[in-house]
């Protein structure tokens, strides 16, 4: 205990003696130039320390003006004697001046060089480079601008640098220590767009006024490295081609040649507010893509007459031969009517038998009279044809002594089977017969026939129209188109005319009601004609039983329909459904007929066989339902029929 009290007190009185015997004398000022290292302490000096061990020395620098590496470096030396770091108050200091001298020194700056790059490729930075003295305090700084859309490029950046010495640098406009300099980085591409269609393109005229609506479309795709979003045109249109433009669309014209951007591929119309005339005109497409890459083509639009003339002719001409008149002489001019077309005047239309045009002449000798099927072509201006089928009946009347097949179709309105009729032709002055069957298909033939254009058809032996196929139903037609509430068509017209006179009318309703109602009476009326239809109720005053052999296109066509029977008139429409034979024996003064169900009639049709002692004391009644000319007794047959 005695040894530690003396040790304690022995270091207390050291460290008294230390403190008050402690200093530290810091090392004289220095001159450095601004390439010395401040720091090195061989050559700015070390202070002398007093009562201390050196390793407890410390320092930190204050620069009143060290700008550019010169200046006056103030430097303080302490004791940390707590061995903290830093400079406490109480701690031993001292201040040592280190002034730095400033060179001057020749400073050159280098800037990077434009560049060019591809879309697919990096945009690299290079910094600006220099050389400059020891003492010099360089620094740089940049800023990216970048525009789209320029005349030479996808895109640009202009890269503005600004490279300061901050040893010389004077913020004003003539300052010196600065420089700055602008990159140009340009974004390239060279692929142009592909415009779809330059291929020359016909407009057809339509309209009297034989012009054209100038209406065209095109499109174009961008298939370089850096693919457009949006293409740009401009449209010029040269009508007749002369070099001089008469219009022009593009994004900058006024409405309507406005021809707004459209996305890649995607089609661009253009309208002319005028219609075109027949000629050749030029378009000229240009199309650019944000790359600036410009394509285009040269496109030519012929405007010309494309539609065919519309042929009006005879479908037949009839001539004969006379003794002093061989050969006959055909034009083909001699078919026309009234043939037009919309742009050729009716005169300067061409007629010809073949597509060539100055085919226009047949020539008929004794050797190929009688039936001639030709074409006949109508040829306008612009080369346009149409054409149509036509007939020439070259009777030799005797002068020739040619006799022909005539082949010819018998057949019913309705496409139903017909028995078997002979038919008759006969010359005008009754000089000459000829005589044939129509077999059970309708069908027949003269052989050997003379061709003299006085011959008329007729049918010898009219066949009876079967009453079966006249019924309530064909009533109730007729008396509906009298009330005006159903339309006839086609051949009912002609089997509506029950009396023959050219009309249909009440007068028919009445005839057709006997008919039907009178057993004995009988319908010996059977239409024959030379037409295919019948489109209104005028036609029938043109129907004919006697047919000329004019009328006919070498193929002799008779079409018959059967008066009354409207309601099969164009097909057979009406059949028997059910018939029923009821027997019976009754000894009451009255029977009673009652339909099972109800229904809803348009009318019917009903005979009563009665045995003919009684038939005259039997009366039908039925309460204001059927008028009493609606009932027939035919005491012959012992029927009644309502």
């Amino acid at each position: 205990m005695k040894a530690l009290k003396f040790l304690s007190i022995f270091l207390i009185s050291t460290f008294v003696q230390n403190t008050l015997s402690a200093g530290i004398v810091c090392p004289p000022n220095v001159n450095i130039m601004c390439y010395d290292d401040i720091h090195y302490l061989p050559q700015v000096g070390v202070p002398t320390v007093f009562g201390y061990p050196s390793e407890i020395l410390e320092y930190y620098d204050q620069s009143s003006n060290t700008m550019c590496a010169s200046g006056d470096v103030i430097r303080i030396w302490y004791l940390d004697l707590n061995q903290n770091q830093q400079h406490d108050t109480g701690e031993h200091s001292c201040v040592q001046h280190i002034y730095v001298q400033h060179i001057d020194g020749n400073v050159s700056v280098t800037f990077p060089q434009d560049k060019i790059y591809s879309c697919k490729e990096d945009i690299e930075f290079e910094a600006p480079d220099w050389s400059s003295g020891p003492c010099d305090m360089m620094a740089y700084s940049f800023n990216d601008l970048v525009y789209n859309g320029a005349s030479d490029a996808c895109y640009k950046i202009l890269r503005n640098f600004t490279v300061i010495n901050w040893c010389t640098y004077e913020n004003n406009p003539q300052g010196e220590g600065v420089w700055t300099h602008t990159q140009v980085i340009k974004v390239v591409e060279t692929t142009k767009p592909v415009i779809k269609n330059c291929a020359d393109i016909t407009l057809s005229v339509s309209g009297a006024d034989c012009k054209a609506t100038f209406q065209i479309s095109n499109s174009a795709s961008d298939v370089g490295d850096c693919i457009s979003h949006e293409l740009e045109w401009i449209v010029d249109v040269d009508l007749w081609g002369d070099g001089i433009v008469e219009y022009t669309f593009s994004k900058s014209e006024p409405y309507p040649f406005t021809l707004k951007p459209t996305k890649n591929g995607e089609a661009i119309s253009i309208l002319l507010p005028e219609k075109a005339p027949i000629g050749l005109h030029k378009v000229t497409w240009k199309v650019k893509d944000k790359c600036n890459n410009y394509a285009n083509c040269l496109q030519k639009v012929v405007v010309k007459d494309t539609k065919a003339p519309t042929p009006y002719l005879h479908p037949i001409i009839s001539a004969a031969f006379t003794k002093d008149m061989a050969p006959l002489k055909f034009p083909a001019r001699m078919f026309n009517i009234d043939s037009y077309d919309n742009c050729t005047q009716k005169s300067m239309l061409r007629y010809s038998f073949s597509p060539n045009v100055n085919d226009s002449l047949k020539m008929i000798q004794c050797s190929n009279s009688g039936f001639q099927f030709w074409t006949v072509y109508v040829t306008d201006m612009a080369g346009n044809q149409s054409f149509t089928n036509v007939f020439a009946l070259v009777f030799d009347n005797g002068s020739c002594n040619m006799r022909q097949t005539l082949q010819g179709q018998l057949k019913n309105s309705n496409r139903s089977t017909i028995a078997p009729i002979q038919l008759i032709a006969e010359r005008s002055d009754h000089s000459m017969t000829e005589s044939t069957t129509a077999q059970n298909d309708g069908s027949f033939e003269f052989n050997a026939f003379p061709l003299y254009d006085d011959f008329t058809f007729s049918i010898e032996s009219k066949p009876k129209v079967d009453k079966k196929s006249i019924n309530v139903l064909d009533l109730i037609m007729l008396q509906d188109y009298i009330f005006g509430d159903y339309d006839l068509t086609n051949f009912q017209f002609p089997a509506s005319d029950i009396n023959a006179d050219g009309k249909i009318n009440v007068y028919d309703v009445v005839e057709l009601r006997d008919l039907i109602l009178d057993s004995e009476k009988e319908s010996d009326i059977l239409y024959y004609f030379d037409v295919d239809t019948i489109s209104k109720k005028e036609d029938v005053n043109s129907l004919k039983n006697q047919l000329n052999i004019k009328a006919f296109d070498g193929f002799i066509d008779i079409t018959g329909v059967a008066v009354g029977d409207i309601s099969d008139a164009n097909e057979v429409a009406s059949e028997s459904r059910s018939m029923t034979s009821l027997y019976m024996l009754q000894n009451a003064s009255t029977i009673d007929i009652i339909p099972q169900n109800d229904e809803v009639w348009q009318g019917f049709q009903l005979k009563l066989n009665i045995p003919s002692d009684i038939i005259d004391l039997v009366e039908v009644s039925s309460g204001g339902l059927i008028h009493p000319n609606q009932i027939i007794k035919d005491v012959q047959n012992h029927s009644i029929t309502i």
